[in-house]
């Protein structure tokens, strides 16, 4: 079955529906994982683990290596148009 497909009633199918709903709430992600926002909000968890966490948090790797040098970060996640980017 091709999960680009519409269904039987005009309707999107699973893989197209899931895709939609994730770009259109991408743009609330973008804006939370400013730089100086998130920063905010992991400093005092960041410092407890080895490694960092980033997912879709792709907006923050600069600015956050510049702060925190010696962290470890790793994003197993993002948004696919900015792979190349990172």
């Amino acid at each position: 079955m091709d999960p680009k497909a519409e269904n039987e009633d005009g309707m999107m199918g699973g893989s197209v529906m899931i895709n939609t709903i994730a770009s259109v709430l991408s743009g609330l992600v973008e804006l939370l994982a400013a730089p100086k926002l998130c920063d905010k909000s992991i400093k005092g968890i960041f410092s407890k683990v080895d490694i960092a966490g980033y997912n879709y948090g792709h907006k923050a790797y600069q600015k956050h290596h510049e702060w925190h040098p010696n962290r470890i970060m790793v994003g197993t996640e993002t948004h696919p148009t900015a792979i190349y980017d990172n």
